[in-house]
């Protein structure tokens, strides 16, 4: 029988200690354990017999001489010569497959020279003790190194309240962590923050457990202030946020010079837009060109808001002249060459029906206008024409080409006949005594001519980064000669922005249709 079973009182003591979840530990005078309640047989997972007789030191596994100190201990406590400690300690005892717990003891002398002692597990309180220990001294060393540093930072608790705010916090705001409450109400960051969405914010980085980073405009100084801010969680063992720590980097300048590049940006696309309309009423009007050929479209595509490409039409008594431009660049550069070339271009026309003539004369007022025929000049700026006369009396085309061919697609057939231009450019390394030739072509109604710049084929698709190529761009065409003119034009824009799929347009496109 237990010795706490002696009597009947001893009994009902042994039921109540056999049934509560208390930790109870009985020794004799000599620290020999003579009783351990169940809770304590289930926390260390062993059986009675394990630990009856054994000192109740040996469950903590102490050194021998801490054994020797307890066992004195308690010689003189059950001799009386000294009191009995009642004031609450800790141990750590282990379980039987090495596992350890911390445990909260509370010792009573016992009836028969025993010692009892009652305690409960805290384990749970003692590491989270722990880890609050560790956790501020973290904070702390981390808001001495935050003390000499130029950002603003706060520590902040797992609810966002702000525990902790670095001096230059202070500075920039005239404000210190007592004063908050007052000024703002709460120390809480959603009452703090100049960022309407920080409520957001502070949900996403407690959910996702991810750093989120977001932009500030500070109202509470006497200038304005930029910050770009890092809100960071911080864990403890069990993945769990403890902390918050927000970091700001000072991005005031940066604003500034993006306000100051956006100004001048904005003034300079108001210019090029201006220039967009000079440009476009310089270009002949599409009205003027659809009463001489009734039957034709024009697609204009700048690839910038300018463009370097430009169409040429002009009707004199028995030609019209028509023409597809194509000056060195694109954008600003290619405009100005392209206003350049238009002008000379007018200036040759009213010289001379013979397009092979005008090439010549485009080509020595080029380089006349760009001082190309000067010893030393670098300018090697020109164009790439296309240019038409058609002689609507005798139905003959005659044409001349700088790098640029003519197409013709005869009336009923979807066979391509090219008449090549000769590989010089107008302007540029060309002499300005090239001669250009010219090219006659018979035509009947209903046969049509293609004039053109490179930009079309020379487009990349998004998907497979190749170019369309002039090969596909002419089965284009004689697929779709049969239709109208204007369906033909709505068919390849439609085509290009399909084969782009969203890449950038790499070059000005112009592509001139005219069904005789």
């Amino acid at each position: 029988m237990n010795p706490i079973q002696k009597t009947h009182s001893g009994e009902l003591a042994f039921s109540i200690l056999e049934n509560i979840e208390a930790l109870v530990l009985v020794a004799d005078k000599r620290g020999h354990i003579i009783y351990c309640s169940p809770s304590i047989l289930r926390l260390l997972k062993v059986e009675y017999e394990d630990v009856l007789g054994l000192q109740w030191w040996n469950l903590t596994r102490v050194d021998p001489e801490t054994q020797r100190q307890e066992i004195e201990g308690i010689k003189k406590i059950i001799a009386g010569t000294i009191p009995l400690n009642r004031t609450p300690y800790t141990k750590s005892i282990l379980d039987k497959n090495g596992n350890e717990y911390w445990i909260q003891w509370q010792d009573a002398l016992g009836p028969d020279d025993t010692l009892i002692g009652v305690g409960q597990n805290v384990t749970e309180y003692f590491h989270s003790q722990k880890i609050i220990e560790t956790q501020r001294a973290q904070l702390k060393r981390l808001s001495l190194v935050a003390e000499k540093a130029d950002n603003v930072i706060l520590i902040l608790d797992k609810d966002g309240n702000i525990e902790w705010l670095s001096r230059r916090f202070e500075i920039l705001n005239n404000l210190k962590l007592t004063d908050l409450v007052e000024k703002m109400g709460s120390t809480n960051i959603v009452n703090v923050s100049n960022n309407p969405d920080i409520s957001k914010i502070l949900e996403r980085v407690k959910t996702e457990k991810i750093p989120f980073s977001y932009e500030s405009k500070n109202h509470n100084v006497d200038y304005e202030a930029w910050a770009i801010s890092t809100i960071s969680p911080i864990f403890d063992d069990n993945n769990e946020i403890v902390n918050l720590i927000i970091i700001d980097m000072d991005v005031t300048e940066r604003k500034i010079a993006e306000k100051i590049i956006q100004d001048k940006n904005k003034d300079i696309t108001d210019s090029i837009n201006y220039a967009r309309r000079i440009q476009r009423s310089t270009l002949p009007h599409m009205k003027d060109i659809t009463a001489a050929f009734p039957q034709s479209f024009i697609l204009f595509k700048p690839k910038d808001i300018v463009s370097g490409d430009f169409y040429f039409f002009h009707k004199g008594h028995d030609h019209i002249f028509i023409a597809a431009a194509d000056c060195t660049g694109h954008g600003v550069p290619g405009a100005l060459m392209s206003m350049v070339g238009a002008a000379k271009l007018t200036e040759a026309v009213s010289k001379s029906n013979d397009p092979s003539e005008i090439l010549a004369l485009l080509n020595k007022g080029i380089k006349s206008a760009l001082k190309q025929t000067e010893e030393g000049e670098l300018a090697r700026d020109g164009m790439d024409i296309a240019l038409c006369s058609v002689d609507i009396k005798r139905n003959v085309i005659h044409f001349s080409g700088a790098n640029r061919p003519l197409w013709i697609i005869r009336k009923g057939s979807t066979t391509v006949e090219e008449v090549k231009g000769q590989k010089k450019s107008i302007g540029g390394s060309t002499d300005d005594s090239y001669p250009f030739e010219e090219h006659k072509i018979k035509y009947k109604k209903g046969d049509t001519f293609y004039i053109f710049t490179d930009g079309y084929a020379d487009q990349f698709s998004k998907s497979s980064g190749k170019k369309l190529l002039t090969k596909k761009f002419k089965e284009i065409l004689k697929n779709n000669c049969a239709k109208s003119m204007a369906e033909q034009k709505a068919y390849l824009e439609e085509f290009i922005e399909n084969w782009k799929q969203g890449a950038e347009q790499v070059d000005d496109i112009l592509v001139i249709g005219i069904r005789l």
